[in-house]
């Protein structure tokens, strides 16, 4: 690595971790803030990539600068999970609550691919997580320099009972 490089590194993992604190603050806050916050909470972890002419066409950027946006923004995105995640039956007769963390990547074109489970909290809440992710519309893709990324994005689901 040469030396000019070594701080652009030291800077990016600053970045990293800078941005690890501020989200987990934030997704504090909004849980505590409102109702809908309580049911989903949006992470976005990012960092700078290198040169667009360097990365290939398949490469996932985790932070861009203009980040991928749900059609009708943040709200619609949590009124769209609010609406369509069903509590599992099993789930529910099993007294099982906790918080499922989905990652996917948001194609060029705006679509969703790449579902998966980072963290769930059992078969059927994992199950119906990522049905409601693989189902959302298109989103505004993710741009960098002007030109459209594939980008990642992590959402946690959360699953609570009702309170009796």
């Amino acid at each position: 690595m040469k030396k000019s490089n070594v701080g652009y590194f030291y800077f990016l993992a600053l970045l990293v971790v800078l941005g690890s604190c501020k989200s987990q603050k934030s997704n504090k806050t909004q849980q505590a803030d409102t109702e809908t916050s309580e049911d989903m909470v949006i992470d976005e972890i990012a960092y700078p990539m290198e040169d667009l002419e360097q990365t290939n066409d398949s490469s996932i950027f985790t932070v861009i600068e203009d980040s991928p946006e749900f059609p009708g923004g943040q709200d619609s995105l949590m009124a769209y999970l609010n609406r369509n995640i069903h509590y599992p039956k099993e789930a529910m007769e099993k007294g099982i609550e906790g918080t499922v963390y989905v990652t996917f990547v948001i194609e060029k074109d705006g679509s969703v691919n790449k579902v998966q489970i980072l963290r769930g909290i059992g078969k059927a809440c994992d199950e119906e997580a990522m049905r409601v992710i693989r189902n959302m519309s298109r989103w505004k893709p993710g741009f960098q320099r002007g030109k459209p990324v594939r980008v990642q994005y992590n959402i946690p689901i959360k699953f609570q009972l009702p309170e009796e």
